[in-house]
């Protein structure tokens, strides 16, 4: 493995991707990817689209932790 191999990878570990795919989001959710869409088009969970109306939805991973702690039950 050469130096700028190895430099490369050691960048890609520090660097966290922040928009996820549906597909992604689902996972990181633990639904299915349809969940997710329902949940954008209810307005529930903001996206971006890089091309208006014609590119996949991106979903920012801080929005979906919100998500999370909006959603979160609790015992009474």
């Amino acid at each position: 493995m050469s130096v700028v191999t190895t430099t490369r990878a050691r960048v890609e570990v520090l660097i966290q991707r922040r928009l996820l795919d549906i597909t992604e989001a689902g996972k990181y959710l633990g639904v299915s990817h349809k969940v997710i869409r329902q949940l954008v088009q209810a307005g529930e969970l903001p996206y971006i689209q890089r091309v208006r109306g014609r590119s996949p939805y991106l979903l920012d991973i801080r929005d979906l932790d919100q998500w999370i702690e909006w959603n979160k039950t609790r015992a009474i």
